[in-house]
């Protein structure tokens, strides 16, 4: 028998809705695979109940979590302050850490406020990004950046040619939770 293998490769607001078509029109039974990447798999947990429903079986692949006391603590005050908009999620950690490698390297490298800038432009418009100048300081914290390394909420973090460095990631199958 000739098996068939989707991947879907989308972010959860648009990647779960075909989901329920392609259970109606028989394709989640013997012969088809389904595997969804990780902009749709981070983002299971707030999905409608029909669209999980309809997605038993698939295959997802994201980054590996650890849940330390420091995300537990993290997730508890954002459950307070932020309830209503959106659970916490690998991509807010990433978000979370990116911030706090920025501010620890304006730190390190002493930035201080009143830096200058060099203008590269003279024009005197409040619009003209180009006008605001590049900041003296711009390698120094560009280095400064790229040599900041901790263990954040979503991982270690460090950067290796200027790129996060990739995490462990989770293979798992969407089952019912009932």
């Amino acid at each position: 028998m000739q098996s068939r293998i989707f991947l879907v490769h989308m972010t959860a607001s648009l990647g779960s809705k075909p989901f329920v078509l392609v259970k109606n029109s028989r394709m989640m039974s013997d012969g088809y695979a389904w595997i969804i990447t990780q902009g749709l798999s981070s983002l299971l947990d707030p999905i409608d109940s029909k669209i999980m429903d309809s997605m038993q079986g698939v295959l997802g692949i994201r980054p590996y979590l650890p849940i330390t006391k420091n995300v537990e603590d993290f997730e508890t005050r954002w459950t307070k302050n932020f309830t209503l908009l959106v659970k916490a999620n690998p991509f807010g950690f990433r978000a979370y850490d990116t911030i706090w490698a920025l501010a620890m390297a304006v730190e390190k490298a002493n930035i201080k406020q009143d830096s200058s800038f060099s203008k590269l432009n003279a024009s005197e418009s409040k619009v003209d990004l180009a006008a605001i100048g590049v900041s003296e300081m711009g390698p120094k914290l560009l280095d400064t950046i790229r040599s900041t390394e901790f263990e954040g909420l979503g991982g270690y973090y460090r950067l290796v040619k200027g790129q996060l460095e990739a995490s462990a990631f989770e293979i798992f199958n969407v089952i019912d939770k009932n």
